[in-house]
């Protein structure tokens, strides 16, 4: 299991660098399309802005005289050139303005915001935790307790909206000093040499079961669930590498929030808490080694998540 851990490890930090390398490329602003305008038409004059008048209308002398000229009437100033191709008066006022250029945005849709919580889930997580064993020994009670990681992985996929039943793997690991351990005060001896035996002992605590995972709201990040299955702990003396261990049930509480960075793809965070019941620890040969061990641990882990 501790294996297992290490692999994890690496592998969330690389999922979250390149899935932050792509949310930041897929939300890079798009340039600008070059803005196209309409050629002007040299034989056609805008005439909506005109104002048509009309010459006043003359009224006839009461008593014309036959010597005086005729006044000149006013020329009626020119609207437009004349010609095959020149517009009317009619046709300036009543013939609606040309369409303007039409541009279409080269933005690609944010896909993040209508995505569905359903089909394939699949979840990796790693992260720092507080792991505890306690129980009883041949020498009274006994711990092991202190801060190390916890790795997670789960496979399944969505059973209803918002809804999801995976298979679960998860082992949360300790390096610490085996208080009422079987090297506790002791020594050992090596090539004709006595020296104290190490009372450490490196200890992962196991969990495989099926899991509840629940979103309130499918297409928002925050969940929470449950997870339940067979426990198993495992005990490795330093002092001579024995190893013990022991098979029990284990359950995990968790919730967290996960961030959208695509339309299947999530970067989360989230809060784990687990624990055992007392299990019978064994040595290698399957004989009672005499202790009885429960455990408790509380992670908070970064997660990829593809749901």
């Amino acid at each position: 299991m501790r294996t297992f851990i290490q692999i994890l490890s690496p592998l969330v930090t690389l999922l979250l660098i390149a899935s932050s390398v792509r949310a930041q490329t897929a939300t890079a602003p798009q340039p600008a399309p070059p803005q196209t305008s309409t050629p002007a038409n040299d034989k056609v004059e805008d005439l909506t802005q005109t104002t048509l008048t009309s010459p006043p209308p003359t009224t006839p002398a009461a008593n014309p005289s036959p010597a005086a000229p005729a006044a000149p009437t006013p020329a009626t100033p020119s609207l437009a050139p004349t010609g095959a191709g020149a517009p009317t008066a009619a046709s300036a006022t009543m013939s609606p303005l040309p369409p303007g250029p039409t541009t279409q945005s080269s933005e690609k849709p944010d896909c993040s915001t209508d995505r569905i919580r359903e089909g394939f889930h699949m979840r990796v997580v790693s992260g720092p935790a507080f792991v505890s064993l306690a129980g009883d020994g041949p020498r009274g009670h006994v711990s092991l307790s202190g801060l190390d990681s916890v790795a997670t992985i789960t496979l399944g996929g969505s059973v209803a909206r918002g809804v999801v039943l995976a298979g679960t793997l998860q082992a949360a690991s300790l390096t610490a000093k085996f208080k009422g351990g079987p090297f506790v005060g002791e020594s050992v001896t090596s090539n004709g040499q006595t020296l104290a035996a190490s009372s450490k002992a490196m200890a992962d605590v196991s969990e495989l079961g099926l899991l509840v995972d629940w979103y309130p709201n499918p297409s928002a990040g925050w969940h929470a669930g449950l997870s339940g299955g067979l426990g198993i702990t495992s005990i490795v003396n330093q002092a001579d590498d024995s190893t013990m261990f022991g098979t029990g049930l284990a359950g995990s509480l968790f919730g967290g929030y996960d961030w959208a960075i695509g339309r299947s793809w999530s970067m989360g965070l989230g809060l784990v808490a687990s624990g055992s019941t007392p299990a019978t620890i064994k040595d290698k040969d399957g004989n009672n080694a005499g202790y009885r061990l429960h455990s408790f641990s509380l992670g908070l882990g970064a997660s990829i998540l593809y749901f």
